[in-house]
């Protein structure tokens, strides 16, 4: 009796094991790795250029989308990256067009809170969507 419920609690430990080490390594490699060069830039000059989270925000928005098991965040974070795209255009036309007034004047730099804001909420959709996969469906990082 005692040997089955020792059998049954390292069966038990190892799966636990395995769906957490799943998801630590996908939050690792699918928030951790993309998201690594704005805390370096961070670190570095002490604040992140606006223009670094709208080119981050662009490709992560956009990857999210692109590893989901769900077509319609699939959707969401495609229509998100061009939303992002198109705001930074629009941004640097306004740059570009004050830089080359006569006399040319500094312009604000553009507001990234947009890009923040989109990154955090990709952020939690895929640590929602990688929970659910790894910590309650059991599946492997890595599906062969």
């Amino acid at each position: 009796m005692k040997a089955s419920l020792a059998r049954a609690a390292l069966a038990n430990a190892k799966t636990v094991g395995g769906r957490l080490g799943n998801f630590v390594v996908s939050v690792a490699c699918g928030i951790g790795v993309p998201l690594a060069p704005l805390e370096a830039e961070r670190w570095v000059k002490g604040e992140i250029d606006p223009v670094s989270w709208f080119a981050t925000g662009v490709t992560y928005v956009a990857a999210i989308g692109l590893v989901s098991s769900s077509s319609a965040i699939l959707i969401v974070s495609l229509l998100g990256a061009a939303a992002l795209a198109f705001v930074y255009g629009v941004n640097m036309e306004m740059i570009f067009a004050a830089l080359h007034e006569h006399p040319p004047h500094q312009p604000p730099p553009p507001d990234a809170s947009l890009a923040r804001v989109a990154i955090e909420v990709m952020s939690v959709i895929y640590l929602a969507e990688r929970t659910m996969m790894h910590l309650i469906d059991n599946k492997p990082f890595l599906e062969v």
